[in-house]
């Protein structure tokens, strides 16, 4: 990861981003790379810390545990659909299973 010089690293992950974050070399592993995506919980979310994304997601919706960065947090069952061009900063859209958008953000390569 220390040696990666551009592009994108989209970690994937099923467990709560805050737990993971206190994990002791986690957060700085995590953050050497691009963005978060989580499965975890019933919600949808978008957590910011320090200017760096953590997402969450999930096809059902249920009990929300919101993140302490938390900037969107959503009981919907969702999806993330990320749009990818060359030299431009990586759309990503938390959707609604309904098609509603329920977040757009704008990710740029380390």
């Amino acid at each position: 990861m220390k040696e990666l010089k551009k592009g994108h690293i989209i970690t994937l992950l099923n467990e709560q981003n805050m737990r993971m974050r206190k994990q002791e070399g986690w957060q700085n592993l995590f953050e050497s790379g691009t963005m978060v995506f989580s499965g975890f919980g019933y919600y949808s979310e978008r957590a910011n810390v320090r200017g760096f994304p953590y997402f969450n997601t999930s096809l059902k919706a249920g009990d929300l545990y919101p993140d302490e960065f938390s900037q969107v947090l959503k009981g919907k069952a969702g999806y993330i659909l990320l749009t990818l061009q060359k030299d431009k900063p990586v759309t990503v859209e938390m959707k609604s299973l309904a098609g509603e958008v329920l977040d757009t953000v704008f990710v740029n390569a380390k």
